[in-house]
């Protein structure tokens, strides 16, 4: 046990030492060109999707929705969970003819309903019995 605190002070020096080279020149520094382009899997921390000032697209093939400023910045990254229309740059959503629409859009938002012990659901007459 009384080595333990020498042994720390040991790998202490081999870190500190080994912080003082260069960069290797074969290894890359991360956040480089491949990491602004929407396809690429670690774009979302290091860069926003590339956009084209005053522009709006939906990419097909990631279903994401990208709606660019007038100085090339992103104003609004959505992905698009049914994928993006054929016919305009917008993502597909759901449009019941009923007229139901925003509430299917507020549903994500709703409350959490928390049922404890035996509980029934009835659809008809629209009725939950905790």
């Amino acid at each position: 046990m009384r080595d333990l605190p020498m042994f720390r002070v040991y790998v202490l020096g081999v870190v500190l030492v080994a912080g003082c080279f260069d960069k290797p020149p074969d290894v890359e520094f991360d956040a480089g060109p491949p990491d602004a382009s929407v396809a690429a899997p670690d774009s979302a921390p290091d860069a926003s999707p590339p956009c084209v000032p005053d522009s709006i697209a939906c990419d097909d093939d990631l279903g994401i929705y990208v709606d660019c400023d007038p100085n090339g910045a992103v104003e609004q990254a959505i992905v698009c969970p049914l994928g993006c229309s054929t016919t305009a740059e917008k993502c597909l959503d759901v449009d019941p003819s009923n007229g139901l629409a925003s509430y299917l859009d507020a549903a994500a938002d709703g409350p959490t309903l928390h049922f404890t012990g035996a509980s029934t659901i009835n659809a008809r007459p629209r009725t939950a019995t905790p």
